[in-house]
């Protein structure tokens, strides 16, 4: 009698194992309810965006100038250099193919170009200089901080500063630098 009420039970439990999987719902429903909550949201930000506020375009098209914003600091490139230098401090010649590019703000554009035209032959020679004491490293440096730092110093100081005393070069830009041996 017991293994009858073991086979009925275990009856039992498989008939409502196999309805427990026909009772399960389909997620189609689910997935539906997901993406109309997703569009709704959509259609909302993009109400609340169009309404609240208007663009900078917007603004530009009207008419209205931003505030804040000056020209005068705007960056001007301006052309130094573009020569070969020779280095022969490892004992072996290399030639440095650069150019060498001035970023200015707009406001000490005047100033730089008429310093760099009136002294030419002067910052020709010092870059050169700066080029043949040079050690090897620091010409072969990814960054070319230490070039960088000294260009920068030289050229800053046969420029001067500006009214408020600021430096008048903001960075210094090597569009072309290429080292090579000569040997």
């Amino acid at each position: 009698m017991a293994d009858k009420e073991k086979k009925d039970e275990s009856a039992e439990a498989t008939a409502a194992g196999a309805e427990a999987p026909a009772k399960k719902k389909s997620p189609i429903m689910t997935i539906a309810i997901v993406a109309v909550v997703m569009i709704l949201e959509a259609v909302g930000i993009f109400a609340v965006v169009g309404m609240t506020g208007r663009g900078a375009g917007d603004a530009a098209a009207a008419g209205l100038e931003h505030e804040g914003h000056d020209d005068a600091d705007d960056l001007v490139e301006l052309p130094l250099v573009s020569d070969r230098f020779q280095n022969l401090q490892t004992g072996k010649t290399w030639i440095w193919n650069v150019e060498i590019v001035l970023s200015v703000k707009k406001k000490n554009e005047a100033a730089v170009t008429q310093a760099v035209q009136a002294k030419s032959a002067e910052i020709l020679e010092g870059v050169s200089m700066i080029f043949s004491r040079a050690q090897l490293s620091q010409l072969k440096e990814p960054g070319r901080q230490t070039i960088n730092r000294q260009i920068i110093a030289y050229i800053n100081r046969i420029v001067g500063p500006d009214a408020e005393d600021h430096p008048r070069i903001d960075r210094i830009l090597f569009p072309k630098f290429v080292g090579f041996e000569a040997d």
